[in-house]
């Protein structure tokens, strides 16, 4: 949220860890929980870097952590698509045998009883393609999008470290 990266970022210029620290704490979002497991890694006895190595270990922990657990629903559209195609050609497959199956009963080719059992064989066909489809665009479209709000996160925690160490080295700079 940009309100929550705006004031996060106060804090930071600041050097206010602790205010970030708890004003991270109260949000609910991403950004929050990211900045509140890793802002306390701020080691301010090395003005240098103010521990840039440990916050950055503590961020790329949060993510994978939370990544796994976003990425569940999402892994589940990405099951759909893989597995809608697979039960699609069941149907075709047991629409077949039903075909030649009234066939070797008959012993002739009746138009009437093959079209029954190859629409059978069609359609599923035909639905677990439909359904592949759009679960296949889903799961790119959430992934991409998960991804990118991570990505945004780093971006904002990074600016916000070296706002920081701008603060703090403000003469060498």
């Amino acid at each position: 949220p940009e309100d929550l990266k705006a004031a996060l970022m106060d804090h930071m210029v600041n050097c206010r860890v602790r205010s970030a620290i708890e004003l991270a704490a109260s949000h609910p979002s991403f950004l929050g929980r990211m900045m509140a497991y890793s802002l306390p890694n701020i080691d301010a006895t090395r003005p240098d870097d103010l521990g840039r190595d440990q916050i950055e270990d503590a961020i790329a922990d949060f993510t994978n952590n939370e990544n796994r657990k976003l990425m569940t629903p999402i892994n589940y559209i990405s099951l759909c698509a893989q597995v809608a195609p697979m039960l699609g050609l069941l149907g075709t497959v047991i629409g077949m045998v039903g075909a030649f199956g009234s066939l070797a009963e008959t012993g002739s080719a009746d138009p009437s009883l093959l079209a029954d059992k190859i629409s059978v064989a069609l359609l599923t066909t035909l639905w677990g393609l439909i359904t592949a489809v759009p679960c296949l665009i889903a799961y790119f479209f959430f992934k991409n999008k998960l991804n990118n709000l991570v990505a945004d996160c780093h971006h904002a925690a990074e600016d916000m470290i070296n706002s920081s160490l701008q603060t703090v080295n403000a003469d060498a700079y």
